[in-house]
Order: C-alpha cells, then structure tokens, then sequence
C-alpha cells in the first residue's frame, strides 16, 4: 500500500513538472515597462514575425507572449 502512494505521488510530482509550465503560458516581463524603443514593422509581416522583432529589441520577453496576447 505505501508503495502505491508513493509511486502515485511521484506520478502527480513529474506530470505537475511536465505541464505546469504549459499552463502557466509562455514567459514575458511583469508590469508596464519603462522607456521607450522603436520597433521597425515591415508592411505584411506576421504576428510571429511581429514579435521576433519586439523580443530582439527586449519589448517582450518572448515571441509567444507576443502572439498569445495579440
């Protein structure tokens, strides 16, 4: 019986490992930021290509923080 409570809270350990992550979305900074940047937008660019360029200018901590929000 012990057994299987540790095997079974070791299963919950590595899934919570596994997909908390996932859940918790993708990483980007916290707050309204400071300063100010300007960031080139090229006519028909994507919202992936959008936030490329907003994470190498450090607006956005992320490309996926880009997109999901937009």
């Amino acid at each position: 019986m012990r057994l299987l409570v540790v095997s079974v809270a070791v299963l919950l350990l590595v899934g919570i490992l596994a997909v908390g992550p996932a859940l918790l979305g993708p990483p980007d900074y916290d707050g309204p930021g400071t300063g100010s940047v300007v960031v080139e937008v090229r006519d028909g660019a994507t919202t992936t290509q959008i936030g490329a360029a907003l994470q190498r200018a450090d607006v956005v901590k992320s490309t996926e923080a880009f997109t999901d929000a937009a």
